[in-house]
């Protein structure tokens, strides 16, 4: 089932109230795919302001280390349809909140035994 994700990103160590909240409700199937996909629409808008970077057009799953310094909180959200509202008025439902320490396990960095 999909649900949309909304992010909360802050600096390490900082207070929750100077946190950013980034509402994009991605589409999503888990948490960790939509990290995954708002690390790559970050790093193409990157791209396409340095168009002299290296390596332009190879995206890579982020490293632990990003998803623990950025990443503090992500917002998971349920679609609600309403046909009495229209198609083109769209409504979300929270659904839980999902704290760093829930979603650094599932980026922990794998044995490089486990790449051959």
């Amino acid at each position: 089932m999909i649900h949309y994700y909304s992010f909360y990103i802050g600096d390490p160590g900082s207070r929750a109230s100077t946190w950013k909240f980034v509402d994009m409700k991605i589409p999503a199937v888990d948490p960790r795919s939509a990290v995954m996909l708002h690390h790559f629409l970050e790093m193409y808008d990157m791209r396409i302001r340095c168009p002299w970077a290296p390596n332009k057009h190879r995206y890579f799953e982020p490293a632990p280390i990003i998803v623990d310094n950025k990443y503090r909180a992500l917002i998971e959200w349920d679609k609600i349809e309403r046909k009495s509202y229209g198609y083109t008025l769209v409504q979300f439902k929270r659904i839980r909140r999902i704290s760093q320490y829930e979603l650094m396990p599932m980026f922990k960095q794998l044995p490089l035994s486990a790449y051959k």
